[in-house]
């Protein structure tokens, strides 16, 4: 059964009820943009106890920018110690799938292919820069999903943070693009890489299959929680 959930302090609402009608309405975000609405809906937002530990971005911070044409020791060394200190900034998810190109307008399919070869391209790139910055072989991120996961397969070596979205301030459109590599290995086990566990530092995440993550990560609440913490040992 669900439980109301007191979100602003004023009233109390069903927010599993909520996510569920809102799932079945198949409109998605862009249709609640289209119908007009002008106030974001609670589903969407955090109960103010979830962001006591929220801290602004400080100014100073600057996310790294790699030129990935350098010497392969440097940017291995830049993408390595990237992803220690600032975790999924460089952590870019790219994939290989394309719809039907009967189903691609016409006017954009060549475009919509040849970006689909250059990200595919890209992310072979970047998962053998991240696996020779574990010290292995650079196939060994090859066919592996680079999101939370990647923190776990390190065995802590790498970071991740939560994905969060700010409202934009800005009147001005801001557009994501979300590419995704996924594995092709599914019915495997994952878990920390073997070359990464010692005495020294033990396996710090029980393993699991693709599809018991994949399941968790569609049905987990925003509650503040990732998807690590249900894994860690």
């Amino acid at each position: 059964m669900a439980t109301a959930v007191n979100v602003s302090g004023e009233k109390h609402y069903d927010r599993a009820a909520e996510i569920k009608r809102f799932d079945e309405s198949k409109m998605g975000v862009k249709g609640l943009v289209d119908s007009g609405l002008t106030t974001i809906p609670p589903i969407f937002i955090h109960p103010t106890d979830t962001l006591s530990d929220l801290k602004t971005k400080p100014q100073s911070v600057v996310v790294p920018t790699i030129d990935l044409s350098g010497p392969r020791s440097t940017v291995v060394e830049q993408v390595a110690a990237a992803s220690r200190t600032f975790g999924d900034t460089l952590q870019i998810k790219l994939g290989r799938r394309l719809p039907k190109l009967e189903d691609i307008p016409e006017v954009i399919r060549d475009e919509v292919v040849q970006w689909n070869l250059y990200s595919e391209t890209l992310g072979e790139q970047l998962m053998g820069l991240l696996s020779e910055g574990l010290g292995l072989d650079m196939d060994r991120l090859k066919n592996t999903c680079l999101d939370a996961k990647l923190m776990i397969l390190s065995n802590d070596e790498y970071i991740s943070v939560e994905h969060r979205v700010l409202a934009n301030p800005s009147k001005e459109a801001r557009v994501s693009v979300a590419v995704f590599f996924n594995p092709s290995a599914r019915e495997a086990l994952h878990g920390p890489f073997s070359e990464l566990i010692s005495p020294e530092k033990p396996p710090r995440y029980r393993q699991f299959a693709h599809h018991d993550y994949m399941t968790r990560f569609y049905t987990k609440r925003l509650e503040g929680k990732t998807l690590i913490d249900y894994y860690r040992i």
